[in-house]
């Protein structure tokens, strides 16, 4: 197993704001499928929220920040509610 990431190996793109989300949706929505893991700040019994999400496709990596984009999250609620985009959870 290497020691490090391999140099060849694209680099992670940052989703900070509603174009870059836009621009992400449209190549996961290209993909067809797409892994999804989220990390969520859990310590309070009833409102549990989301804190950082990662997408990637077979050839890509994103890394979602939820507090940069803030209601700008919700253009995401189409591809996670198509049952025709395979997510990997």
């Amino acid at each position: 197993m290497p020691s490090r990431i391999p140099s060849d190996w694209p680099d992670v793109i940052m989703v900070t704001d509603a174009e870059s989300l836009a621009q992400a949706l449209e190549i996961w929505k290209a993909a067809g499928v797409i892994g999804v893991d989220t990390e969520a700040n859990s310590f309070f019994a009833y409102h549990e929220r989301l804190c950082l999400m990662q997408v990637s496709t077979d050839s890509q990596d994103w890394i979602v920040d939820p507090f940069a984009l803030g209601d700008d999250m919700q253009i995401m609620a189409p591809l996670l509610s198509d049952p025709e985009i395979i997510k990997i959870f």
